[in-house]
């Protein structure tokens, strides 16, 4: 789970709330590391990525949220 900071958690509540149903690629170093399905708004400013994710993955994922 990562946290958005107040500015970015504003923004994906509108980008979630206006494309409920639709997809969100994720999308780090040009590539797509995962394309879920927006059910709802994301008002909390925290997210979560599930899937298949090697630890090496999940290592390199946080490391390029975090820069």
């Amino acid at each position: 789970m990562f946290n958005f900071t107040d500015a970015g958690a504003e923004k994906f509540a509108k980008v979630t709330s206006e494309h409920i149903d639709e997809v969100l690629n994720i999308v780090i170093d040009g590539e797509i590391i995962s394309s879920p399905i927006i059910n709802s708004p994301i008002t909390d400013g925290k997210a979560m990525l599930e899937g298949n994710f090697t630890k090496e993955e999940i290592s390199i994922i946080l490391d390029k949220i975090h820069e």
